[in-house]
């Protein structure tokens, strides 16, 4: 009999493609080292609200803890993740630090508003919390940490953008963290009393996330070029 966490998985390997289409169209685009700073800049939004994200369903599951079992067994896993995602004073700020070594002007990003389909997959998340139950988020993180960066993939871009190593920091280090936050997440939904309706809250999340977020990717190849220092 298959967990939660298989079953969670094969949902997201049916939209797969999807999912890693805008990577490979990274890879394989003759203007890869234009378009690389600009790709990083939708991760860094998602870098960005990762801290007031995991804080809102930590309170959440708090404040349903007396009365829900599930979300009580949801409290710990939030706060020691809350812990994990902290990455430097500022939520985003390493990212920022690795795209400066590509040119990018961090004051520049920060002054740029999110597209409508960043705000979309982050936004919708409080929607899941607040208004379903906490558990539903899980489906987001999975997508972004279940299926994270390859360490193959990060050298190949490297290699076809030509910009040093220091610019792709946080893409190297989640290619390696992600693996035990992935397997700590997969225990986590596997030792959790869930119910079909939970199962199905994460697994909705889930699918809306991978499109919501390739649509953003993808939106990349379209924009004018994020303005670097000069």
């Amino acid at each position: 009999m298959s967990t939660s966490s298989e079953r969670l998985r094969r949902k997201i390997e049916l939209v797969l493609p999807e999912y890693r289409a805008p990577g490979r169209l990274l890879l394989e685009h003759p203007q890869v080292r234009e378009l690389y700073p600009r790709f990083m800049s939708v991760v860094y939004y998602m870098m960005l609200t990762a801290v007031p994200l995991i804080e809102a369903a930590l309170h959440e599951s708090q404040r349903r803890a007396e009365s829900d079992p599930l979300a009580a067994r949801l409290v710990d896993y939030f706060d020691q993740h809350l812990y994990e995602e902290m990455h430097g004073d500022e939520p985003g700020e390493e990212l920022l630090g690795d795209l400066a070594y590509t040119g990018l002007d961090p004051e520049t990003l920060r002054g740029r508003p999110p597209s409508a389909r960043v705000t979309s997959l982050v936004g919708s998340q409080y929607f899941w919390i607040h208004h379903l139950h906490p558990v539903s988020v899980l489906g987001y993180f999975y997508v972004v940490e279940g299926f994270h960066p390859q360490t193959s993939g990060v050298e190949r871009l490297m290699e076809r953008t030509g910009y040093p190593r220091e610019a792709f920091g946080q893409l190297w280090e989640h290619a390696l963290v992600d693996i035990k936050h992935k397997a700590d997440l997969e225990k986590l939904i596997d030792g959790l009393p869930l119910t079909p309706y939970h199962e199905e809250l994460m697994g909705v999340n889930a699918l809306q996330s991978v499109g919501l977020l390739s649509a953003a990717q993808l939106e990349v190849f379209e924009q004018q070029p994020v303005p670097v220092a000069v």
